[in-house]
């Protein structure tokens, strides 16, 4: 019986600890009574009927516990009221914002060229500037190698004129064929 009257006497310190006062309808008396009369029981009917009695217990002071809490939450209601319509009031403004934000997102978006549209423009200008480099520099350089075979000197810069001719004509030839001229 060691162990039970220590159960016992922790119950009764935890329900001291949590009882909300003497106007409770459920006394310590009635408990202890409980208690008693389940100890009495032979010892299988006694560990049932005690757990059984034990769960409810505990429900029951659950119950007043969240009941006491209630009691004790301070009712306002016309401060309730004040505060849902403001909050109302800041939703309705938060949506206003979110709508204009997502409008401005939807122009800039529309207004800014599409990846797609980006990289055909820098493929132009790449395709563009290497006629413009690339032609006169490998004309001079097959001018250059004449120049070498033959012992004259006229054809490097010549090759780098005709050179110079072809990229400024195929570039201008590229940017018409995809529509980016005027």
């Amino acid at each position: 019986m060691g162990a039970l009257e220590g159960f016992h006497k922790g119950w009764y310190a935890k329900v001291m600890a949590t009882r909300p006062g003497p106007n409770d309808d459920e006394s310590l008396e009635s408990l202890t009574d409980a208690l008693e009369r389940a100890m009495r029981e032979p010892e299988a009917d006694r560990d049932e009927a005690l757990q059984r009695r034990l769960d409810e217990l505990e429900a029951r002071l659950e119950a007043k516990q969240r009941e006491l809490e209630e009691r004790e939450k301070p009712r306002l209601p016309e401060f309730e009221t004040e505060f849902a319509d403001r909050l109302e009031a800041i939703e309705r403004k938060a949506e206003v914002a979110r709508r204009e934000r997502e409008t401005q997102v939807q122009i800039q978006q529309a207004s800014r060229p599409s990846d797609r549209e980006s990289a055909r423009g820098l493929a132009l200008g790449l395709r563009a500037a290497s006629m413009i480099l690339g032609l006169p520099l490998a004309f001079y350089g097959i001018g250059w190698l004449i120049d070498q075979v033959t012992g004259a000197t006229q054809f490097a810069p010549l090759g780098m004129l005709l050179g110079s001719a072809l990229g400024v004509f195929g570039m201008i030839v590229t940017i018409n064929r995809s529509g980016h001229g005027g």
